[in-house]
């Protein structure tokens, strides 16, 4: 499996936090494009193959900060269904620069082009955020690959995907008034630790707690509730 991570610019941020219409379209969007991309390096799929991919939403960055970005675990390949009804897998090679960075800029130009369509952006504005070097702020890692017989790797980084916004163990209290929040990865502005009041903090957490019924974790293709060939799949 690889995992693929997809962070938008900050003026979209807002939107995918406050509307659950709009983050799912963007959801929608990123894993449908990398569904393309895959069918693409499966020579032998057919035009009705699908991904396998479980999507989790976090967010929050590294200090806390409000950040809302999608990590989603995609096995690499598709599966066809075949004369039997079962599942046929079609493995593809690990992708490379030239596919990802073409995977990034249709992810861009289809979710500006959505949310112009949509009211969201100015047609003006989405076509200057479209013309922005460096990739106008969205942000697309694929470097995480598990082998498929790693299964104590696959776990490791499920665990890590899934886990709750907030621990204890960076927690540290100066005294009643003053608390530090310390994190191995640096956060806004290249800081490591964050020093806040217990009110603050509570602030902090409260923004974390996505409202029902957004929930974090989404299945996708093959894996998704309804799906024809889950049963085959996940049997």
């Amino acid at each position: 499996v690889r995992q693929w991570v997809l962070s938008v610019p900050k003026r979209l941020r807002y939107h995918l936090e406050h509307d659950p219409a709009i983050e799912t379209l963007a959801l929608r969007i990123f894993l449908s494009v990398v569904e393309q991309a895959l069918c693409r390096a499966c020579p032998g799929a057919g035009s009705d193959s699908r991904i396998a991919a479980v999507a989790f939403i976090h967010r929050c960055g590294a200090l806390r900060n409000r950040h809302e970005h999608f990590h989603c675990i995609v096995i690499e390949g598709v599966f066809e269904a075949d004369a039997s009804g079962g599942a046929t897998f079609h493995e593809s090679g690990a992708p490379d620069q030239k596919l990802l960075d073409e995977v990034q800029a249709k992810v861009r130009r289809r979710l500006l082009r959505a949310l112009a369509w949509r009211g969201v952006l100015e047609p003006e504005d989405a076509e200057t955020m479209a013309s922005w070097e460096h990739g106008g702020g969205f942000s697309l890692d694929a470097g995480v690959r598990i082998e498929a017989a790693d299964r104590q790797g696959l776990e490791r980084l499920l665990r890590y995907w899934a886990r709750p916004a907030f621990g204890l163990e960076p927690l540290r209290e100066i005294d009643a008034e003053h608390l530090v929040y310390e994190s191995v990865k640096a956060g806004p502005g290249g800081s490591v630790s964050l020093m806040l009041t217990p009110l603050e903090l509570i602030e902090r957490l409260a923004a974390l707690i996505p409202p029902p019924p957004r929930h974090r974790h989404r299945y996708y293709g093959v894996l998704a509730p309804n799906a024809p060939l889950r049963a085959q799949v996940t049997t």
